[in-house]
């Protein structure tokens, strides 16, 4: 998985044009799930592309909303809370559809 996969996917969501931001979350992203990637796979998964897309488009989100509106495809999204809701439910489902394929890092917070 590449940077560049991951931020030609990413606008996809929003119908973003592009943005030096927006690629600059996609590294982010693409070294999140890279790391979060079980050791044991060797081929590339356009799951792994679509949850690290979802990532960075969070990221994104978080960083430029600006409080009023946020247009998503022909959807225009109120609000800062709803905005940022509706893009960690995109990534959150994303991640949930290749779970298979990365590791829970939530492991190492959990107590026995």
């Amino acid at each position: 998985m590449t940077t560049q996969g991951v931020y030609n996917l990413s606008p996809v969501f929003a119908e973003l044009e592009e943005s030096d931001l927006l690629y600059e979350f996609a590294g982010i992203a693409t070294e999140k799930i890279n790391r979060l990637k079980k050791a044991e796979l060797e081929e590339e998964s356009p799951l792994l592309t679509a949850a690290a897309a979802g990532e960075a488009y969070y990221l994104y989100v978080l960083k430029v909303f600006d409080g009023d509106s946020v247009k998503i495809g022909d959807l225009t999204v109120k609000g800062n809370v709803a905005a940022v809701e509706n893009a960690k439910k995109l990534r959150d489902s994303l991640y949930s559809a290749a779970k298979g394929l990365i590791e829970d890092e939530d492991f190492l917070f959990k107590s026995e």
